[in-house]
């Protein structure tokens, strides 16, 4: 196995993780809590979050319970030039958030 198939491996493996700590719990929140909850379950894969940002259906940056969408969250790990970028979906009801896994990607610095 050559360096690059151990790197996907490792990636393959947090990316897993991240998903899973998603499948616990993070619903039910009031909208101040979502980016706490994100950030947690980050955290508790064992990454460092760098940002957060609560995204609309267009993609714009929003701070208004009504309007968002998506959570866009960039970590980073123990690998230095990997930066990993998740994507949750965020759904409302009854004027509780839950917070989904969607996808998941990496930028090689």
């Amino acid at each position: 196995m050559d360096a690059g198939d151990e790197v996907s491996k490792a990636i393959q493996k947090i990316h897993s993780e991240v998903m899973m700590e998603f499948m616990k719990d993070c619903s039910g929140l009031e909208f101040t809590d979502i980016i706490n909850c994100v950030s947690e379950k980050l955290r508790g894969a064992g990454l460092e979050v760098k940002d957060i940002r609560m995204l609309d259906l267009d993609g714009n940056q929003t701070n208004e319970p009504n309007a968002v969408k998506y959570v866009r969250a960039v970590a980073m790990g123990n690998m230095p030039n990997v930066e990993h970028i998740f994507t949750f979906a965020t759904i409302k009801r009854r004027d509780k958030f839950n917070v989904l896994f969607m996808q998941s990607a990496v930028n090689y610095k």
